[in-house]
């Protein structure tokens, strides 16, 4: 069974990090798939799997979940899980 929902996703970080802006992100999640994008493993690509990955990308938690394979847990990493959470797949070259 799949639902669809949404939230917003906020973006934060150590205090170490000076951030210009105030910033959020509005990801529409469909639930009901499974992959290694679906990092807290609860049985879906979600908002909260998104989170995981943006705190590592911040350094706010220990970087694990290097999606694409380059070494590090950064932006691109971010993108592949918010692709995922969007239905377009969870890999290194899904996207618009």
């Amino acid at each position: 069974m799949s639902s669809v929902g949404s939230s917003v996703v906020s973006l934060s970080g150590p205090a170490a990090y000076q951030y210009p802006t105030q910033a959020s992100l509005t990801v529409q999640v469909q639930v009901g798939s499974s992959s290694k994008c679906d990092v807290n493993q609860d049985g879906s690509t979600s908002v909260a799997d998104v989170q995981l990955v943006i705190n590592e990308a911040l350094g706010v938690s220990p970087a694990t979940q290097d999606l694409n394979g380059d070494g590090l847990v950064n932006v691109v990493d971010v993108q592949i899980v918010i692709n995922a959470a969007l239905g377009l797949g969870c890999s290194a070259d899904s996207g618009p």
